[in-house]
């Protein structure tokens, strides 16, 4: 008997499941579907509470699938499944935007009105279960039908139902015999039709095996079996607030799976005992050897190496004319220090520099008096056959600050480039830096993507960077691999300290970084240095050298001491090797006021308030709530207990709701230095939330500072801002698990964004003046804290967020859903203007990186297919 179809996907369990409990009984087999056909594109017609749209919705994010998801339905019901109220779509609505609001869309419309949004043969996941009756579903099949995909697959619902009018049934049998099919009786009955012409090879295969009737009666009891399991379990537990939203794992399914078929009420036969043991030990051994997410990026990176990151016979022509046609061909010294490095390791950095395509630079070796005999053997054998490479053998160990200088003292060429001696450069990565040289020849620093070399050779672990962000690299040294300098600027700061060895070129960085203008430091978004990983290198482990991370501690902390800026430097509490940099305020605190806008919800309001009024330590602060039409007794008795506090106060304004306004009105009354605009809806963590954010918000060049928000279940909310993501901006970071570090550490370090969220937003009130405030005429809802931040950006401001002011965000739940027309229409408008406005902006955030993708907003950071190149543009 074949074994592929029974995959560990059958097993999942469902995050969500409401009633009625109809289609529960298909979910197994929901999954699994996802699992093979692996859509790009799937439309549900007729989704009520969201058993089954919320089940492929599930799989796909399961699969990491490059897909978009579309329910369709009015959501009124009809005269089968019934009438209900707006509470249906409300609970569907928050479970969507909670959990798959960036994949997945609600059309809340007519099948005939939302027809027309999609394209022709692009739909390869097509579920119809609206209305029963043989008609209408017969007219939604020719409907639809145009829409679908050369791949596609048709369900439908409540074959079985042959009664209260149910026609469904009657189109299936005419259908199943021009189409291949399979069929399921139980839960109402599942008909799944294969349409396309041309099915993958996996489904083609399921086909053949559904002929064998052994075969195909197995699959069909699995997949009942575990689906009434679903079912028993939601019932058992259906008082548990714990299995409210069932999401549980799958060792709790597979006991509640074990409890119902042992029960006396199911009797199992012995063939069927021999199934369940059979798909268990399939289940594991697919547990087994289900890549995991790393090794699902590695491959991804490697097809990514083989499409974009080959430098073959084409390419090198191009880029042999490209120097040809340069203007001029500045000199590029390489700069390398060795001690007893293993001659396999030291011999392939120096091919990677005699290997670079532009050919004008020199190698500049100091050896810091090896006792590895081979080392000197490697550097003679090199430097006698190629006049670029010099190099000089020091007579006295002296590490590696007194070797680098070594080093320094045989450049002659106009730029300084660090290379390790156990790491490669990528073939264009001197052709780059000359191309960089000469479109921005005040560049006084560059710098590079990077990315590990593994003990196999293979090439991992992707650092794709953001361009130069002043608050990212306080907090780790994101210009060193591959550092570039201005050598004028290398010679002025006296080269490398003694002292800071294992961060002497973070030093460096800083030390140049104090003397030239944030433009002059530039960022080629190309992966062009290979780090090397090995036991005794901090690509594997930064703790290899503790002494590295002190001195880097120390590096920083002497900068901001240079600079005149008061602060701690202590180590990242959630980034291992990273650093924290804690501003002091001082005692001479300024005023700070808080802007809440309200409207009834009492609850949210005191829980918010009590938050703020009880944990904040920071002392010189105020609160605005600014009441916008509530009504309620609650609520008014609520305002009557505030304002007895002298810190807080009421200001009403009735007003036709428009979020800019109300906050520019509550700040036009505010005699505070600082303002900190704040939904009703946050509430306070970390009591040193507001003196975290004003010892940046009080920092020269700092505009907006933005707050790590976490939703309720502490999966992270929001971690910055990027423009692009979704068409307009999103959520860095959005749904990462509780103190993961996310990429690269950028979860949980200070660093610059392009725009943070109004949530929880400080800004000096001068600042807020100078840029007019919030958009009130065209972003009166949506948007406009993301445009007010990219305005601090026009001005010359550069806008901050900190993961340690922490805070609960409740979103929407005080915020109205976008389902009239009228709003829809308004929010259209808000994108088209954001897009306007800020389209160099969203096409290239210069806090994200263009070979990282901005298509589907939950695979932000994850390597884009193709590259959004800035670079050489013409040669790629």
């Amino acid at each position: 008997m074949q074994q592929f179809s029974f995959c560990a996907s059958l097993f999942l369990a469902p995050e969500k499941v409401s009633f009625p409990l109809n289609w529960v009984g298909h979910i197994p087999f929901a999954f699994w579907l996802v699992d093979m056909l692996c859509p790009k594109l799937v439309v549900e017609l007729g989704t009520h509470s969201g058993n089954s749209y919320f089940a492929f919705c599930q799989g796909v994010r399961r699969n990491q699938l490059p897909a978009r998801c579309f329910a369709v339905d009015t959501w009124k019901g009809e005269e089968h499944a019934g009438y209900y109220g707006e509470e249906i779509f409300a609970d569907v609505c928050a479970w969507n935007e909670r959990y798959y609001g960036d994949f997945s869309t609600l059309l809340r419309m007519t099948f005939d009105e939302a027809q027309m949004r999609f394209a022709d043969r692009s739909i390869d996941l097509l579920h119809i279960d609206g209305r029963h009756t043989y008609e209408a579903v017969r007219h939604d099949f020719e409907l639809w039908f145009p829409k679908l995909s050369s791949a596609s697959v048709v369900l439908f619902h409540d074959i079985a139902v042959r009664e209260r009018g149910f026609g469904v049934w009657r189109l299936w049998n005419e259908l199943s015999e021009r189409y291949p099919s399979v069929a399921f009786e139980h839960s109402n009955g599942l008909g799944v039709l294969f349409t396309g012409s041309d099915q993958s090879l996996r489904m083609k295969e399921f086909l053949q095996f559904w002929q064998f009737p052994e075969e195909r009666q197995m699959f069909i009891m699995a997949a009942e079996k575990l689906g009434r399991a679903i079912g028993v379990a939601w019932a058992l537990d259906a008082k548990s607030a714990a299995f409210d939203n069932l999401s549980v794992s799958f060792r709790k399914l597979e006991k509640n799976y074990e409890r119902v078929i042992h029960s006396s009420s199911w009797r199992i036969t012995n063939p069927y005992r021999r199934l369940l043991k059979s798909i268990r030990r399939q289940g594991r051994s697919l547990r087994q050897i289900l890549p995991s997410r790393a090794v699902t990026e590695q491959r991804l990176y490697l097809k990514w190496i083989e499409q974009y990151d080959i430098v073959g016979k084409q390419l090198r022509s191009s880029v042999v004319d490209c120097i040809a046609m340069m203007q001029r061909h500045p000199v590029l010294s390489v700069v390398m220090t060795t001690y007893n490095t293993p001659a396999g390791f030291l011999e392939a950095a120096i091919r990677s520099v005699q290997g670079q395509l532009y050919p004008y630079w020199e190698l500049c070796i100091a050896d810091d008096y090896s006792s590895d005999a081979s080392v000197r053997a490697v550097i003679e054998k090199f430097a006698g056959k190629d006049d670029r490479i010099s190099y000089v053998f020091r007579q006295e160990r002296g590490h590696i600050s007194e070797a680098g200088n070594s080093a320094l003292e045989l450049v002659s060429g106009d730029y300084v480039a660090l290379l390790d001696h156990d790491d490669i450069l990528h073939p264009l990565a001197l052709f780059l830096v000359a191309e960089e040289i000469l479109r921005f020849p005040d560049a006084g620093v560059m710098y590079t993507d990077e990315d590990k070399i593994d003990r196999r050779g293979m090439r991992v672990q992707p650092y794709c960077k953001c361009d130069y962000n002043y608050d990212l690299f306080l907090s780790q040294n994101m210009i060193s691999h591959f550092g570039v300098y201005k050598a004028g600027l290398v010679r002025a700061v006296g080269g490398f300290r003694q002292g800071l060895e294992g961060a002497q070129d973070y030093d460096l960085a800083l030390r140049i970084v104090e003397t030239i203008p944030a433009e002059q430091v530039r960022h080629i978004p190309r992966v062009l240095y290979h780090w090397r990983m090995h036991k005794a290198s901090t690509s594997v482990d930064s703790k290899v050298k503790p002494y590295a991370h002190r001195a880097a501690l120390r590096a920083v902390q002497e900068h901001l001491e240079r600079t005149g800026v008061r602060a701690d430097v202590e180590h990242a509490p959630e980034a291992e090797g990273m650093i924290r940099v804690r501003y002091r305020v001082g005692t001479d605190e300024p005023s700070v006021e808080i802007v809440v806008l309200t409207r009834d919800k009492a609850e949210l309001l005191q829980q918010c308030m009590m938050s703020v009024l009880q944990r904040t330590t920071y002392r010189n602060y105020s609160v605005v709530i600014v009441d916008n039409g509530s009504c309620e007794p609650e609520t008014m008795r609520l305002f009557a207990e505030l304002e007895c506090d002298r810190r807080v106060r009421i200001y009403r304004d009735d007003s036709p709701f428009n979020f800019s306004r109300l906050n520019n009105r509550a700040v036009a009354g505010s005699n505070a230095d600082y303002i900190c605009l704040m939904n009703n809806d946050i509430e306070v963590l970390s009591p040193g939330w507001l003196d975290e954010m004003m010892g940046h918000a009080i920092q020269p060049g700092v505009g907006a500072v933005g707050a790590r928000l976490w939703y309720p279940d502490m999966i992270l909310q929001h971690a910055g801002v990027i423009m692009g993501l979704g068409g307009v901006a999103g959520h860095a970071h959005k749904h990462l698990a509780e103190r993961k570090a996310g990429y690269f550490g950028r979860a949980c370090v200070q660093q610059s964004f392009s725009a943070v969220t109004a949530a929880c937003m400080l800004v000096e009130r001068l600042k807020y003046d100078l840029v007019g405030g919030l958009n009130e005429e065209r972003l009166a809802i949506a948007f406009n804290d993301v445009d007010f931040c990219l305005k601090l950006i026009e001005a010359g401001l550069r806008n901050v967020w900190t993961p340690y002011a922490e805070l609960l965000h409740h979103e929407s739940a005080t915020r109205g859903l976008e389902d009239s027309p009228e709003k829809q229409e308004r929010f259209r408008h808000e994108v088209l203007y954001m897009q306007e406005r800020w389209a160099e902006m969203i096409a290239a955030d210069p806090a994200y990186n263009p070979n990282l993708r901005l298509d589907y907003p939950d695979r932000q950071f994850s390597l884009a297919f193709p590259p959004r190149r800035r670079s050489c543009e013409s040669l790629w």
